[in-house]
């Protein structure tokens, strides 16, 4: 006899969690979502003919997503984006920093004592057990100070580098890595390697041009004949714990004996009616837009300066 899992939200890892449960012959899954389609954050509209959405643009060939469903994969374009960063002083630099950028920022006095910092970082924050050790690690303590990075990595997460987990951060951290001198050899030889096989180096995939919605069309065509259960527009009241789960809705109640919630923490609990212990601080979610040329040319811009909002 199978058992029932019951999987909330179906933003990317409620989709990702269905299709691998899904696949054990034990489980039966049911996709619980509260909105009217699959997606969770991957939402988006269409303006003069122009799929326009919030959420991740940009995905890496392994990303969960299009590892757990392949074939959506060919829906995605492959790009090589230019990445630039705007710094505390206003200018433009490669993200997520080039030694010729912060000597044309600092001057060459300044950078000649960062990179004497950066060489008793090397042994001073060698432990990289924080956020501010493993960033002044690999690019020295003054020149971490003075990149914008600290600004940019509060305004991400709503709190300064000392009380961020690493875990959490090296997400947005492992390009510091990719960009040491150390590796700048071996980012050669990539380059060299993929010219030699006649491949373009570091593509990534963007989203389909048709927008996030067929994508998770397809999603949902592909869980529904693996035999999972989709629950849209479904409106979750409160969640009864015995020795497994009892899950009240506006369409009544049910039971199962898993459950794998992917929705906010604060929801969870709620529902749970669990008092949350301490503060779960949530940030809006924008995209902006803009028609026409942006000096200097890039893909993707990182606001590194003091006081930006983006």
């Amino acid at each position: 006899m199978t058992e029932r899992v019951a999987v909330l939200g179906g933003g990317a890892a409620g989709v990702v969690a269905a299709s691998y449960l899904s696949r054990d012959p034990r489980f039966t899954v049911e996709l619980l979502e509260c909105s009217d389609r699959l997606g969770g954050l991957h939402r988006g509209t269409h303006i003069d003919g122009i799929a326009l959405d919030i959420g991740a643009f940009l995905f890496s060939s392994e990303h969960e997503m299009l590892a757990a469903f392949p074939a959506v994969r060919d829906r995605f374009v492959r790009v090589s984006p230019q990445y630039v960063r705007v710094t505390p002083q206003g200018s433009f630099d490669r993200y997520p920093l080039s030694l010729a950028g912060f000597r044309r920022d600092h001057g060459l006095g300044t950078t000649c004592l960062a990179l004497a910092d950066l060489a008793v970082s090397k042994v001073r924050d060698r432990a990289r057990a924080s956020v501010r050790e493993f960033a002044s690690y690999y690019m020295g303590r003054s020149i971490y100070q003075k990149s914008g990075l600290p600004q940019y990595l509060r305004r991400l997460y709503g709190m300064d580098d000392t009380e961020i987990a690493l875990d959490f951060a090296l997400q947005r951290l492992t390009s510091l890595r990719d960009y040491t001198f150390t590796n700048a050899v071996k980012r050669l030889l990539q380059r060299f390697h993929a010219f030699a096989r006649r491949l373009p180096p570091f593509k990534l995939l963007a989203r389909p041009l048709g927008g996030f919605e067929q994508v998770y069309d397809e999603i949902a065509d592909e869980l529904r004949a693996n035999g999972v259960n989709i629950e849209t527009s479904l409106r979750l009241t409160r969640i009864e714990r015995d020795d497994g789960f009892v899950v009240h809705s506006d369409r009544g109640a049910r039971r199962y004996e898993h459950l794998i919630s992917t929705i906010p923490m604060p929801s969870t609990l709620s529902l749970l009616g669990i008092e949350p212990q301490g503060t779960y601080d949530a940030m809006d979610l924008y995209s902006l837009y803009f028609r026409g040329r942006v000096i200097p040319g890039g893909d993707v811009y990182y606001n590194f300066t003091n006081d930006g909002l983006w």
